[in-house]
C-alpha cells in the first residue's frame, strides 16, 4: 500500500475514537511479542500523526467530550516500547501545553503517562535526552494529579551519582517548575537548593550541544548548563521567600551552605564551629571567611552568594508587612537550626541595623554572642546594629551587653573590644568597666572606627597623555618639558577622521598648529628634555602630519604643502621609537599591531603619502623610503611594504625588487603578506613577474607550520586565482587546475576561494562585459569545484565505511569534514546569491535569479547529492528561490537533496522538515501541474513518506490533506 494510502484508517480513527475501548485491538496488538505488534506500531505512528494534524486544525485533544488521548498515553505508558513511548512523548507534550485545560481524569491520566516517560527515559539505553526534558516537564505540570509520586521519582534526579553524570543536562529543566513544587512539597524544594548548590561541575571546554539540531547546532559546556539551574534557583527565590518566608530561609541557607564547603573551606583547613546561646536556644556559627566575600554593598552574580542579594531584597521587602516582627523573629530562628554560617548572621544584622524599630529586638541576642562580636565576618555588622539600637536599650540589656565586649578573648580580641566599645555612645553606657575603659581609649587616642575587616575600591578616570607621563615617571612640571607639554596640546586637539571636505587654508592652518611643536623639538640638544617626552612628542607630531596629508590627498600635491609634510616626515624618521623587540617580531607573524604615538610608523605611512602624487620621486623621499622599508622594527617595514604599489608610476622597478625582495628575505609573515597585497594591485603591469612571485611564496613555505604561514599561502595562493578569473593566463588556468586535481589537499583554499568570489555570482548585465566574464568563470569555478569535491567525497564514503565513521582515523574524518566544509558554504553562498529570504524581489532581481539557476544547474545537481544536513537546508531554500524558473527541475532537485540528507537526519530535523512542508504547499498552490508527471509524483511520495515516519506534526498534517485529496 502506497504511503497515503495507510493514513487512512489512522485518519477515520482519530476522527471517530470516543473511548479507550475503541483502541483497545490496537492496544492488544502493541503489547511486545503479539504476533501483529509491527504493523500496530506503524498504525500508532500514523495515528498519532493524524491526531496532532487534528490539533493544529484547531481541534482540542483534552478538555470534555476529546475523546481518548490521554487514557490512550497512560495505557501505552504501561505497554513501555519504543513505538508506544514515542507517542506517550508525543502526548505528554501536547497534553500539558495548557495543563489547566485538562479535567482531573486526563490530569490523572497524564500524570501517570508522564511519569512512566520519565522512569522509561532514565532506564533506557541508550540515553534520550529529548524524553528526559519530555517528562521532567510533563511530571511538574502534572504533580498536582499525585505529589507524592511525582516527588519520589524526581528524588531520583538528586542521587549523587545521577546528579554528576547527568545534572548538567536535567537541572536547567527541574529547577524551571520550582515554584510548582513548593506548592505541594516545600521539604522537596529545600532539598533542590542543598543538592544542587551543593555540586559544581569541573571547568573544562568540553562542548556540549544546546540543540540536538545539525541545521541550527549551538554549543555549551558542561559546567554553563550546570549553571543555569543556579542561576534559575536564584531566580524563583525571591517569590520562594515571599509566599513560605521560613522554607524559603531554609533553602537559601542550604545553598549557601553548598558554597561555603565547596569554596569557603578545605580539609587542611576546616571552618571553626562555635556553639553559642539564642535567648535559651542552641545556635552555631561558622567562620566561613565570609569577611572577603560578602563585603557591604557587594552584588553577587553567581553561584549561591546570588540568594544573598534576593534575601537582602526580600528582609526589605518584610518591612511593609503588618506581621514583619513576627516572621523575622522566626527567620532568625530558622537561620539558628541550619548550619550557622556567619553570613547569614551579618546579614540579619545588616537588616536589623538598617530597621531598628522593625528587625532590632529579633536579633538582640546576637549583641551578646561572643562569637557574633568578636569574629571579623560580623563585627562591622553587629557594631553598625549597636550604634543603631543601644540607646533605646534598657540597662539590663546594655549592662548584659557592655560585659560582653569587654569579655572578648582571644586572637584579634583587643581590636574588636575598642571598636565595639567606640560604637556605643559613652553617654548611654551603665557600667563603671565601659566607662573606664571607653575614657582609656580617650585619653590615649586609641578610638578605632569600625570598617569591614576587608574593603575593596575602585577608581575611574580619563586616561589621557598627562596620566600616561606621569605613569611613565616624566617631570613635566619641568621648565622645558612644560614648554613642550603645552605645544603638544593643540595637536592632539586636531580632528582624527579623513575630510573630503577640507579646505586649502583649514589644512595649512593645521599645519601651523604642528610646525611651533616640531620647530622646538628640532632646536632642542641632547638631554635638554626627557628623552621619554620627546620621542612622545615626536610621535605626536608625526601621527598629526599624516593624518593632515590623509585628509585630502589633492592637497598634498601642493607644492609648499608637500614640503612642510616632507620635513616633519624626515625629522620623525630619525625617531629611535619604535625601538626593537624579538618579542614583538615573533607576534607579529599573526597580530599586526603596534603601540603610539609612533614616530617612525607615521613617518614612513605619511612618506608613502607624497610618494603617491610625485613623479618623478623627490630623492630625498626616495631614499627615506628606501631606508624605512629595511628598517629593523617590523611595523615600520610594513607602513612601506603595504603601500609599495604607489611607486608603480614613479618608481616602479624598485617596486618590483622591494617586493621580490620580502618575498625571499623578510622574516615576519604580516609583512609578506602585505607584500602580496600591494603586488595584488599591480599584478596586471606583469602578470607572468607576479605569479612568479606568488609562486615563490607557496615555495618558501611549503610543508611549513608555524604563526601567519597558512594566511601568507593563501593570499599568494588567491593572487593567482585572481588573474584565472581576470585574465586569460595559461600559468594561472594551470595553478587553479592543479588545486582541483587533489581536494583533499586544497580543501581550505578551496573553501577560502567559495567565500571570496561569492560576490560574483550575481554580476553583470548580459552584454559581454568584464562583469559578465567575470561570473562566467565565478560559475565555472564553482561547477568544477562542486565536481571534484563531490568525487572527493564519494571516493572516501566509497573507501570507508560511512556506517563505521564513528570509528574512522581522525586523519579521515578531518578530511571528510574539510571537503564537506566546502560544499556546505558554497550552498550557503548560492542561497543568500538567489536572494536568501527576500519574499519579495523586483523584476530584475528575478530575472538575475533565474539567470543564476540555468548557469548553475550542473553545480545545483552535484550540491544536491550531499548528505550533510546543513548544506541540505540552505540547498533547499536556495532552491526554493528558483522554483518559479523551472518548477519541475527545482522540485527534482529538491527531491534529490532531502533523500541524499535523510542518511544524516534530514528527516529528523522540524525546521528541515517545515521547509520542506512550505515548499510542498507552495506547489500544491502554484504548480500542482508538475504532479502530473508520475516520476514527480513518486518523487513527492517517497519525500513525504520520510516525514511522515519520523512523525512531524506539519508533514503529518499535509499527508493527511492528501489522503482527503485523492482518497
Amino acid at each position: 500500500m502506497s504511503p497515503v494510502g495507510q493514513l487512512i484508517g489512522p485518519v477515520t480513527i482519530a476522527g471517530q475514537a470516543e473511548a479507550l475501548a475503541d483502541l483497545q485491538p490496537l492496544l492488544d496488538a502493541l503489547t511486545p511479542g503479539a504476533p501483529l505488534q509491527g504493523a500496530a506500531e506503524l498504525i500508532l505512528q500514523h495515528l498519532t500523526g493524524a491526531l496532532l494534524a487534528f490539533v493544529k486544525g484547531g481541534a482540542p485533544s483534552i478538555g470534555s467530550d476529546t475523546g481518548p488521548w490521554m487514557a490512550l498515553a497512560e495505557a501505552l505508558s504501561l505497554i513501555g516500547t519504543d513505538t508506544a513511548m514515542n507517542t506517550v512523548r508525543i502526548l505528554v507534550q501536547a497534553g500539558t501545553e495548557k495543563p489547566g485545560d485538562l479535567t482531573a481524569e486526563q490530569l490523572a491520566q497524564l500524570g501517570v503517562a508522564a511519569r512512566g516517560l520519565l522512569d522509561f527515559a532514565w532506564s533506557h539505553d541508550p540515553r534520550m535526552e529529548q524524553f528526559v526534558i519530555a517528562g521532567i516537564n510533563g511530571v511538574a505540570n502534572t504533580m498536582v494529579s499525585d505529589p507524592q509520586a511525582t516527588v519520589a521519582l524526581l528524588r531520583r534526579s538528586l542521587e549523587p551519582e545521577h546528579l554528576r553524570q547527568f545534572g548538567y543536562e536535567e537541572l536547567e529543566w527541574i529547577t524551571r517548575h520550582i515554584l510548582t513544587y513548593a506548592a505541594h512539597d516545600l521539604e522537596f524544594v529545600v532539598d533542590l537548593y542543598t543538592s544542587i548548590f551543593g555540586y559544581e561541575e569541573p571547568a573544562g571546554d568540553a562542548k556540549t550541544n544546546i540543540s540536538t539540531s545539525a541545521i541550527m547546532s549551538f554549543s555549551s559546556t558542561r559546567r554553563q548548563k550546570y549553571e543555569m539551574a543556579w542561576w534559575l534557583l536564584g531566580e524563583a527565590a525571591s517569590r520562594l521567600l515571599d509566599e513560605h518566608p521560613f522554607d524559603g530561609t531554609r533553602a537559601i541557607a542550604r545553598g549557601l551552605d553548598g558554597y561555603v564547603l565547596r569554596h569557603e573551606t578545605s580539609p587542611k583547613n576546616p571552618n571553626v564551629l562555635e556553639d553559642f546561646d539564642l535567648d535559651g536556644r542552641p545556635a552555631r556559627y561558622v567562620h566561613d571567611r565570609s569577611y572577603s566575600w560578602n563585603g557591604p554593598g557587594v552584588q553577587h552574580h553567581r553561584d549561591a552568594p546570588i540568594l544573598l542579594n534576593k534575601f537582602d531584597e526580600f528582609l526589605e521587602r518584610l518591612t511593609a508587612r503588618d506581621n514583619a516582627q513576627d516572621v523575622f523573629a522566626r527567620i532568625v530562628e530558622v537561620v539558628a537550626d541550619e548550619a550557622g554560617n556567619a553570613v547569614l548572621w551579618a546579614r540579619l544584622l545588616a537588616a536589623a541595623a538598617k530597621h531598628p524599630a522593625v528587625f532590632g529586638s529579633a536579633v538582640l541576642p546576637l549583641a551578646g554572642a561572643q562569637p557574633i562580636l568578636g569574629s571579623l565576618e560580623t563585627r562591622f555588622q553587629v557594631g553598625n546594629y549597636l550604634a543603631a539600637v543601644f540607646s533605646a536599650l534598657n540597662a539590663k540589656h546594655k549592662a548584659s551587653i557592655e560585659r560582653a565586649i569587654l569579655d572578648l578573648s582571644g586572637p584579634g580580641s583587643s581590636g574588636s573590644q575598642k571598636i565595639l566599645a567606640g560604637c556605643l555612645p559613652a553617654a548611654d553606657c551603665v557600667t563603671p568597666d565601659m566607662h573606664a575603659f571607653q575614657a582609656q581609649l580617650a585619653s590615649n587616642a586609641e578610638a578605632s572606627v569600625n570598617r569591614p575587616a576587608m574593603q575593596f575600591h575602585s577608581e575611574s578616570g580619563v586616561y589621557d597623555t598627562d596620566a600616561y607621563l606621569a605613569d611613565m615617571g616624566v617631570n613635566v612640571t619641568d621648565e622645558e618639558n612644560a614648554a613642550i607639554r603645552e605645544l603638544m596640546r593643540p595637536v592632539e586637539a586636531l580632528p582624527k577622521t579623513r575630510d573630503p571636505n577640507l579646505s586649502l587654508d583649514e589644512t595649512r592652518r593645521m599645519l601651523d598648529l604642528i610646525d611651533p611643536l616640531v620647530d622646538r623639538l628640532i632646536g632642542l640638544s641632547q638631554g635638554q628634555i626627557d628623552q621619554r617626552l620627546y620621542e612622545y612628542a615626536t610621535g605626536t607630531a608625526a601621527e598629526a602630519t599624516h593624518l593632515v596629508a590623509n585628509k585630502n590627498y589633492d592637497f598634498a600635491k601642493q607644492a609648499d604643502i608637500q614640503d612642510r609634510l616632507k620635513r616633519i616626515f624626515l625629522f620623525a624618521k630619525g625617531s629611535t621609537f619604535p625601538p626593537f623587540s624579538q618579542e614583538h617580531e615573533d607576534q607579529f607573524h599573526d597580530e599586526a599591531s603596534w603601540g603610539g604615538p609612533s614616530a617612525r610608523n607615521a613617518s614612513a605611512r605619511g612618506l608613502m603619502v607624497l610618494a603617491r602624487y610625485q613623479n618623478p620621486l623627490d630623492p630625498d623621499v626616495q631614499a627615506a623610503v628606501r631606508e624605512l622599508a629595511r628598517d629593523p622594527v617590523c611595523d615600520v617595514r610594513l607602513q612601506i611594504v603595504q603601500n609599495l604599489y604607489v611607486l608603480r608610476d614613479s618608481d616602479r622597478e624598485r617596486m618590483w625588487a622591494e617586493i621580490e625582495h620580502v618575498v625571499e628575505h623578510e622574516c615576519t609573515r604580516q609583512v609578506v603578506d602585505s607584500a602580496i597585497q600591494s603586488l595584488a594591485q599591480v599584478a596586471y603591469l606583469d602578470i607572468s613577474r607576479a605569479i612568479r612571485i606568488a609562486k615563490r611564496v607557496l615555495d618558501r613555505y611549503k610543508g611549513q607550520q608555524g604563526p601567519g604561514i597558512g594566511r601568507v599561502c593563501q593570499s599568494a595562493a588567491s593572487l593567482i586565482m585572481d588573474i584565472h578569473l581576470m585574465f586569460s593566463d595559461r600559468e594561472a588556468h594551470e595553478f587553479y587546475a592543479e588545486q582541483l586535481a587533489d581536494p583533499s589537499a586544497h580543501a581550505e583554499l578551496l573553501h577560502a576561494w567559495v567565500a571570496r568570489y561569492s560576490g560574483n555570482l550575481a554580476v553583470g548585465d548580459d552584454t559581454c562585459s568584464d562583469q559578465d566574464r567575470l561570473r562566467t568563470k565565478t560559475i565555472e569555478f564553482y561547477q568544477d569545484t562542486a565536481n571534484a569535491v563531490s568525487d572527493a567525497v564519494e571516493k572516501i564514503y566509497a573507501d570507508y565505511d560511512l556506517a563505521k565513521s564513528c570509528e574512522w582515523t581522525p586523519e579521515i574524518m578531518s578530511r571528510a569534514k574539510a571537503l564537506n566544509g566546502v560544499l556546505d558554504d558554497m550552498a550557503l553562498r548560492i542561497y543568500f546569491a538567489s536572494g536568501g529570504n527576500n519574499a519579495e524581489p523586483t523584476r530584475e532581481e528575478l530575472a538575475r535569479r533565474w539567470r543564476l539557476y540555468r548557469e548553475l544547474i550542473p553545480a545545483l545537481d552535484r550540491l544536491a547529492e550531499c548528505s550533510v544536513v546543513h548544506t541540505a537546508y540552505y540547498l533547499i531554500q536556495a532552491l526554493e528561490n528558483f522554483i518559479m524558473a523551472d518548477p519541475a527541475g527545482v522540485f527534482r532537485l529538491i527531491v534529490k537533496s532531502v533523500m541524499a540528507s535523510s542518511q544524516f537526519g534530514y528527516a529528523f530535523e522540524s525546521m528541515g522538515a517545515d521547509v520542506v512542508v512550505r515548499i510542498v504547499e507552495e506547489y500544491f498552490a502554484d504548480h500542482r501541474d508538475v504532479f502530473s508527471d508520475a516520476a514527480r509524483l513518486d518523487e513527492l511520495m517517497a519525500c513525504l513518506n520520510l516525514f511522515v515516519n519520523t512523525g512531524w506534526p506539519a508533514a503529518q498534517s499535509l499527508a493527511f490533506r492528501l489522503a482527503e485529496i485523492w482518497r
